[in-house]
């Protein structure tokens, strides 16, 4: 199984990302727009009643990339038994789907993350929601020991001993072609066995 794992890392792997003049400049844009959006969608919450509670932190996709992304975490009753990535359409951020994840952690007993996703496809290395680099980025997350899912989740206060083994991938517009590429690498490296299922969002 260590094996398998470490050959699946391994095949997932993204090459270096070579910095070019153009994707600096269109990552700066794209940047100012999402912080834009930031300010006015304001931070992650959660519906009023709600057992769930929401922290953020940043996710480590690359070994040059790093992203904003909130962790909803159920309480109450046995520890939550799934892992669900959430991932956001093009042009939007992790927090304009603060009720559906919400929702989807209480209604499902697990540990949903939303990260926000770069939506400029002139970035570098093809690493933005609709590459195929991000797509197995993403994918080689869930693969290995998940150090970097782990390190990301205790930063928002994760306080269990490991997250669930079994995960979910869900995604709106874009980033529902997003889960598809990442659930087409996982199998494609045979890495696939704790994916319970994908869910596209209209």
């Amino acid at each position: 199984a260590a094996l398998r794992a470490t050959t699946a890392a391994a095949m997932l792997a993204t090459e270096p990302v070579r910095p070019t003049l153009l994707g600096l400049i269109t990552s700066l844009i794209f940047g100012l727009l999402s912080g834009l959006e930031r300010l006015v969608n304001g931070p992650a919450v959660v519906p009023a009643g709600s057992t769930v509670t929401v922290r953020s932190s940043s996710l480590q996709i690359t070994d040059s990339m790093t992203v904003p992304v909130d962790w909803y975490f159920p309480t109450g009753g046995e520890p939550p038994q799934r892992l669900i990535l959430l991932q956001h359409g093009f042009l939007a951020i992790g927090p304009m789907y603060s009720y559906t994840a919400a929702r989807l952690a209480e209604r499902t007993h697990s540990i949903v993350l939303t990260p926000t996703l770069n939506s400029n496809s002139l970035a570098d290395g093809g690493l933005w929601l609709g590459g195929t680099q991000m797509h197995a980025a993403v994918a080689a997350l869930f693969t290995g020991d998940r150090a970097a899912l782990t390190a990301s989740a205790i930063a928002a206060g994760f306080t269990g001993t490991a997250l669930p083994t079994k995960f979910g991938l869900t995604g709106h517009s874009l980033g529902g072609a997003l889960v598809s590429g990442v659930a087409g690498y996982l199998a494609g490296a045979d890495a696939a066995a704790d994916l319970v299922g994908v869910i596209l969002l209209d």
